[in-house]
């Protein structure tokens, strides 16, 4: 059977990775380090410099730069889930704006909004709103079309984790050299995603998974403000993502400060030993 390749470019706020799939098993994959301060607080603010380590990543690898799924940090995005009255859909654009306007913590202007529909039950609407800075959207843009980038779609590394471990309520929490992404996943959403920075200069492992934990405590405190009356189960999973999740120690550290179970993020492809999972 033929399988066309699939590719994957995630973009942190140090580096970047890129992976190509066909099927199920791994083909290619590298990483690139960017420019030292070429990304400020998730910002790209040299983008020849982000351009240059991306060209460079592309050529290397000979991996094709049409229709690759692209994940960006979700630090500064807000995500909310609102609930809508059955109106028309023509009205319907118009009121995601009003609830929006509503629900979110900084001005419409600043962000760019995406929406979508995630239920409907008695002549009401659950709509999934996601709001991306405009400030830490648009460089990457012009990155892109700098090198000749075509994704077929750019998205939250939150909202792309969430789908990995395909479960209705999970708690994932991906740890980067300097970042953590907390994601709750409730009702297979995910409702809560918060995305701290981390400058690891000079911090032992057990002071930046104390930070680690910190964002933890706040993510779940945001749940529980908002569901009251479904607070996670002492069961819920808790995932690893990310590089420090191969430091045997991280597991261990984190499995002390957290009730649930921890476990490693399931993956379904097939890979070579050496493959950084």
């Amino acid at each position: 059977m033929f399988f066309q390749s699939t590719i994957a470019l995630s973009i942190e706020t140090n580096l970047a990775r890129l992976l190509s799939i066909r099927g199920r098993a791994v083909e290619r994959w590298r990483e690139t380090d960017f420019p030292a301060g070429s990304v400020r607080d998730g910002r790209i603010t040299d983008t020849n410099g982000v351009a240059a380590a991306l060209d460079n990543l592309f050529k290397s690898t000979g991996i094709s730069r049409n229709g690759a799924l692209v994940s960006i940090s979700g630090f500064r995005s807000v995500a909310r889930t609102v609930t809508l009255p059955g109106i028309s859909s023509h009205l319907l654009g118009e009121a995601v704006q009003w609830a929006a306007r509503r629900e979110m913590t900084v001005p419409l202007r600043e962000i760019y909004l995406s929406w979508q529909i995630t239920g409907s039950r008695d002549k009401e609407h659950s709509v999934y709103l996601i709001g991306t800075p405009r400030d830490i959207f648009d460089p990457l843009y012009r990155v892109l079309r700098q090198v000749d980038i075509r994704p077929q779609s750019v998205e939250l590394k939150s909202t792309a984790l969430s789908r990995v471990v395909d479960q209705s309520e999970a708690v994932l929490i991906a740890l980067e050299e300097e970042s953590v992404d907390v994601i709750i996943v409730a009702d297979g959403i995910p409702e809560v995603a918060h995305t701290a920075m981390i400058k690891a200069e000079g911090l032992l492992l057990e002071e930046r998974l104390q930070k680690v934990t910190g964002a933890l405590g706040q993510a779940f405190t945001s749940f529980k403000n908002a569901h009251p009356e479904h607070p996670l189960s002492a069961s819920t999973p808790v995932y690893l993502a990310g590089p420090l999740m191969e430091n045997p120690e991280t597991g261990a550290l984190l499995h002390g400060s957290i009730k649930q179970p921890v476990e490693a993020l399931p993956l379904w492809i097939k890979q070579s030993p050496d493959f950084p999972l």
